[in-house]
């Protein structure tokens, strides 16, 4: 019989055209993977802080996140993309998105459309003074150079070094609340938010909220003036890196007291009869559900006037917008800007509120 013979050369090794072609293949899925994932994260996140933040702790801290950071992956995503327009577009959209909408860039179609209402002005400058973090001679100056008709400070620590607020303007402090008025204060009511029901009773009382209603007597009619001042997440944002479960803890109950705070005001401007004004720190983001659900309803002077992202506060790692100025019908607006750095994390607000003339019958 014939010996079978085996063939001992070796198996042909692949060319460099088949490596480079499974090179191509798996980087083209990897890019679309990374593009995908980043259009799912972005819109997640959206949704998340319109419909989940301050109802679901993971979403609170996601609201209170930086976002800048979200624009870096979309440009070297449509770069790499650029071939396969299913890759590139979708990652240049949604980082112009993250730039601007998300990041809450405001274009203030009211104004374009509108140059401005008649009626009596009231000018309102709103600061969260941080107790003894301000620098005085700045806020002075800011004063001086606004000058506002009402001026309305939180976390007020009773400092009274102020050349400016003194002469000629009608002064009064309620705990942590203080205003200065050119108007006269003929009522003060205090909405007592610190024994709003809560079940963080451990927590520090510092970081409760406060509000104050003052009603002042301008010449076109009365107007209720509220001090907003709610509770800080700041603590629970703090301590989520370095003891998460105190951290989830402190921004579980710190939404939960937000939320029946923001009720209480809600429930107290319902009952009142004359044009309202509510200015302060909120410590909220206007895209939350939690603000859309009791202050959606009201007009806010910088969506109406505001250019740009008209960030209040700023910190090491973010940008946020938690201070607000609102108003009821009864009220228009004609201007609004975010003030210069005053030493403390958040800036000083001014808006020009205009009360509609009453229609006489």
């Amino acid at each position: 019989m014939a010996e079978e013979t085996i063939s001992t050369s070796p198996s042909p090794k692949p060319s460099i055209a088949g490596k480079r072609g499974k090179l191509r293949k798996w980087w083209g899925r990897f890019v679309l993977i990374a593009c995908v994932t980043y259009v799912l994260a972005v819109v997640g996140m959206y949704l998340s802080n319109r419909f989940l933040a301050d109802r679901w702790w993971p979403a609170t801290w996601v609201m209170y996140s930086p976002r800048w950071p979200w624009i870096l992956p979309g440009i070297p995503l449509a770069l790499l993309g650029w071939r396969r327009k299913i890759l590139w577009i979708p990652s240049l959209i949604v980082a112009i998105f993250v730039a601007g909408p998300f990041m809450g860039f405001n274009i203030p179609w009211h104004r374009l459309m509108n140059s401005g209402f008649q009626g009596q002005r009231i000018r309102v400058l709103s600061c969260n003074v941080h107790r003894g973090e301000l620098d005085v001679p700045r806020l002075d100056a800011y004063v001086l150079a606004k000058d506002p008709d009402v001026v309305v400070l939180q976390d007020y620590a009773g400092w009274d070094e102020s050349d400016v607020l003194k002469e000629g303007w009608r002064t009064l402090r309620l705990r942590d609340c203080f205003i200065a008025s050119k108007f006269p204060i003929t009522h003060v009511e205090n909405l007592h938010l610190a024994e709003v029901a809560r079940d963080d009773e451990r927590d520090d009382p510092r970081f409760v909220g406060s509000a104050t209603c003052f009603d002042l007597q301008t010449p076109a009619g009365m107007v209720h003036v509220l001090n907003v001042h709610l509770a800080s997440p700041h603590t629970g944002l703090t301590a989520l890196v370095r003891r998460p479960g105190l951290g989830i803890w402190k921004l579980r109950n710190n939404a939960t007291r937000r939320n029946r705070e923001s009720q209480t005001v809600a429930e107290y401007v319902a009952n009142l009869k004359a044009p309202v004004i509510l200015a302060g720190d909120f410590n909220m983001l206007s895209e939350g559900p939690v603000f859309k659900q009791y202050y959606g309803a009201f007009g806010d002077a910088f969506r109406s006037r505001g250019w740009g992202y008209g960030y209040t506060h700023f910190s090491r790692v973010s940008q946020l917008r938690l201070d607000h100025v609102l108003y009821t019908h009864e009220l228009n607006c004609n201007a609004f800007e975010v003030g210069p750095n005053c030493r403390t994390p958040h800036r000083p607000v001014v808006a020009d509120l205009v009360l509609r003339p009453v229609k006489l019958d």
